[in-house]
């Protein structure tokens, strides 16, 4: 697949799994959310092939995802 492919199904699977029912999310500690950001970034540097090292800001802002906290805050504010 290419990376673009894999960001989209990123975009389409992966982050609407994580951020069922946002508005719970949103609500509680940060280090709860932790584990989820951490699942975005895994999965960023997988489509990329990015190493370890890679600022996982530099990914976020290179493929276009939201950090998982802006969109967390961003489906609220629809909410």
């Amino acid at each position: 697949m290419s990376m673009r492919s894999i960001v989209r199904a990123i975009n389409a699977i992966i982050q609407p799994t994580m951020t069922y029912a946002s508005p719970v999310w949103i609500g509680c500690k940060p280090e709860y959310r932790k584990p989820l950001q951490t699942l975005q970034n895994k999965a960023l540097r997988i489509a990329t092939g990015a190493p370890c090292f890679a600022r996982t800001a530099d990914l976020h802002r290179d493929l276009g995802v939201e950090m998982l906290d802006d969109h967390l805050r961003k489906l609220n504010g629809k909410f």
